[in-house]
């Protein structure tokens, strides 16, 4: 257990290091969160109440399925991960580490825009905050486990970038981030309830236990799925 944490703390502090880490854990979200946010009140009378959770549907979409892969596809998609075989590391603890070290990456930027939003625009959390934070939990937990999938799936460097913006153009889309989703077609909006941004945004506004039920269950699929392919690389 105390070389897993060191693991982690390890994993944590390098992808501070990695540019191609930083900038879409970190950098771009808050950058786009300050400018856009400063729109969307100026055009949106009422946009400073779901200002903090569409936001952090944003920037945990775009660093889950953009950020996170790059790491995984850097021990599990070169020689790297020979090294873990030759020291008798189980192949699940990388992605274990990962998980845990982006967990705490995707809360603190949550923790940011919370109280960034708040200080800066008057932004205001939803009135039942217990439900508010299991909903942002399952949320975060959902998008990790898509970001492993991808990671673990791409074959090369190439097949990140496409399937991770095939994964957050939709999600920024459908998921009422950027405008109301009841402004989406019928279809469209049922479509929309099989991203975890779209479950999310609605679990952290209107704190639907179901939804947070089917994100779990999302994570789990995920997860479960990323164990075994780990096992045949």
């Amino acid at each position: 257990m105390k070389a897993f944490v060191h693991h982690v703390t390890l994993q944590w502090k390098l992808d501070l290091r990695n540019k191609n880490v930083l900038l879409p854990y970190y950098i771009i979200p808050l950058i786009f969160f300050l400018v856009m946010s400063a729109v969307f009140n100026s055009i949106m009378p009422d946009y400073d109440l779901v200002l903090i959770p569409s936001m952090i549907v944003f920037s945990v979409t775009m660093a889950a399925v953009l950020g996170m892969p790059v790491t995984l596809f850097e021990i599990y998609g070169t020689d790297v991960k020979k090294m873990f075989h030759l020291g008798n590391v189980p192949h699940y603890v990388p992605m274990a580490v990962s998980v845990v070290s982006s967990f705490v990456h995707f809360v603190t930027l949550s923790v940011l825009i919370s109280v960034l939003g708040s200080l800066i625009y008057g932004a205001s959390l939803p009135s039942n905050i217990g439900l508010f934070i299991a909903g942002l939990l399952g949320f975060v937990l959902a998008s990790e486990g898509v970001g492993v999938l991808i990671g673990v799936f791409a074959r090369k460097q190439s097949d990140i970038a496409i399937m991770g913006q095939a994964v957050f153009l939709p999600s920024v889309i459908l998921s009422g981030s950027m405008f109301p989703a009841d402004m989406l077609p019928k279809p469209l909006q049922y479509v929309s309830y099989v991203l975890p941004a779209a479950l999310g945004m609605n679990a952290m506004n209107d704190g639907t236990v179901w939804m947070i039920l089917v994100l779990v269950g999302i994570m789990l699929v995920s997860l479960t799925a990323s164990f075994f392919k780990t096992k045949q690389l």
